[in-house]
């Protein structure tokens, strides 16, 4: 494709970006040229540096573009498609296609003119006739960002975009939870004043005085500006090397909160709601901050400042052993000895009874600790010998009951001993039975058994342990006689 200066025919510019173009049509500013390919795509051409952007088939869906003409206006391209019977619509603010008509009978759209009355006219040579067609597509409007997460004092800015119409755009309108506010600008900067959800749309007039219906509706959560307190308050006093826990309490923001944490105005922790302080070095102060998850994340101010006096660890004093005061040992006054008077010559009157001069009373004693220690240990010693005679005056006594003639032993025979006490019991499998912790003296044993003779009463003499065997007889069989007839 060739562009050619009018004015002496001269040959400009040779665009070869174009395959098998069909058509051309300049916008009414003289800004742009749009040129139809056969098979489908648009080369788009800045008139002022012959720049080409080629939009595809595949954007723009036209099967054979044969047809071109734009809009009085400049806002529409128009394609007449011979291969699809279509009429396709281009918004020349966004190079995109916004509608589409396919005639309602078969026909071979080949040429096109857009007139300033809102139609478009299509000539149709399979049917010999021309289309009249509306070009004229209502105003639509998108707003952008669609959803923002604020705090209370930042502000969002919103951006309308509007597509079809006719002409320019005239006004628009904003609206605030679906009331109406002052602002008509494409664009609109909304800062809320309170906590809580908004929605946030907006309307389009064009110069023919037609309103769009509400865009899509954007999203606004608003939260207050986050703050954050931490606990203990303090002040606190540790000792070098103690622990201490500090944990922070947030309030308001937007979203997830990030902490952070401070020591001396240096970062210190991680992203916690609780922070573990170890005791160092002597005077500290801990704060906090957290940031929110907002649009335009916001951070805290600092928390409340917890003041940190660290001591030294203390070194820990001797306790003295407590020496006990020695105890005096009581003297007792010497006894005066008694002195009998002297012995006179013996004559014949009576011998006189000597007298003696009493004894001096003893001075008081006072029992000291070690005085009662002499006597709890002369006590107890008391106590081991009364035992020790106590148990002197018992022994044991052990009988055990034998066949005479085997010497085999004879259980469950019954045993009995007369004496300082009465003993009895049976004797066990090996043919005993031992008797302990009896009293010393002369006993009289007797024993018994199925199948033997009772024994006849033995004396015993039961000293420290005594063993006594007791034989038994077997009693003798009867023997019958049998008589001869």
């Amino acid at each position: 494709m060739r562009v050619i200066n009018i004015a002496d025919l001269a040959v400009t510019a040779n665009i070869t970006d174009s395959d098998s173009p069909e058509g051309v049509a300049i916008t009414p500013n003289g800004a742009y040229a749009y040129v139809d390919n056969y098979y489908g795509s648009v080369l788009v051409i800045d008139t002022a540096t012959n720049a080409v952007t080629t939009l595809p088939a595949t954007a723009t869906g036209m099967p054979d573009p044969t047809g071109i003409a734009v809009s009085p206006d400049g806002a529409y391209v128009y394609f007449a498609n011979a291969a699809g019977d279509q009429l396709t619509v281009m918004s020349t603010a966004t190079n995109t296609v916004t509608a589409t008509y396919t005639f309602a009978h078969s026909a071979f759209p080949i040429g096109i003119v857009a007139l300033a009355n809102g139609y478009a006219y299509v000539t149709d040579p399979d049917n010999n006739g021309v289309w009249a067609i509306n070009e004229y597509v209502a105003p639509t409007v998108v707003v952008s960002p669609g959803s923002a997460t604020l705090d209370i004092g930042q502000s969002q800015p919103f951006t309308a975009t509007p597509s079809g119409g006719s002409g320019i755009y005239t006004s628009y309108q904003w609206y605030v939870n679906g009331a109406p506010i002052d602002q008509t600008e494409s664009e609109f900067s909304f800062a809320p004043t309170s906590a809580g959800t908004y929605t946030i749309t907006a309307t389009v007039t064009d110069s023919s005085s037609t309103t769009s219906a509400q865009s899509n509706t954007a999203t606004v959560t608003v939260s207050a500006s986050p703050t954050v307190s931490i606990a203990p308050a303090g002040p606190l006093t540790l000792t070098v090397g103690e622990g201490q826990t500090f944990t922070a309490t947030p309030s308001g923001g937007s979203g997830t909160l990030t902490y952070h944490w401070y020591l001396d105005g240096t970062t210190v922790g991680s992203n916690s709601a609780s922070y573990s302080y170890t005791a160092a070095g002597t005077s500290h102060t801990v704060t906090c901050k957290v940031t929110d998850s907002a649009s335009t994340p916001v951070t805290s101010p600092v928390s409340n400042a917890v003041s940190v006096t660290v001591n030294p660890t203390p070194t820990p004093t001797p306790t003295p052993v407590p020496t006990a005061a020695p105890t005096a040992v009581p003297t007792a006054s010497p006894t005066p000895v008694p002195t009998a008077s002297p012995k006179p010559t013996p004559t014949a009157s009576p011998t006189p009874t000597p007298t003696l001069t009493p004894a001096a009373t003893a001075a008081a004693f006072v029992f000291g600790p070690v005085d009662w220690v002499i006597v709890v240990v002369i006590v107890i010693i008391a106590l081991f010998l009364i035992l020790l005679a106590w148990f002197r005056r018992r022994g044991g006594l052990t009988v055990t009951v034998q066949n005479a003639q085997t010497l085999s032993p004879i259980s469950d025979a019954t045993v009995s001993a007369k004496g300082p006490e009465d003993l009895s019991g049976t004797t066990g499998d090996w043919g005993e039975i031992a008797f302990i912790n009896v009293k010393k003296g002369d006993y009289s044993i007797k024993a018994s058994a199925n199948g033997y003779n009772t024994s006849m009463p033995v004396s015993v003499s039961v000293k420290n342990n005594t063993n006594y065997i007791v034989k038994l007889e077997p009693v003798a069989s009867e023997t019958k006689e049998t008589k001869t007839k």
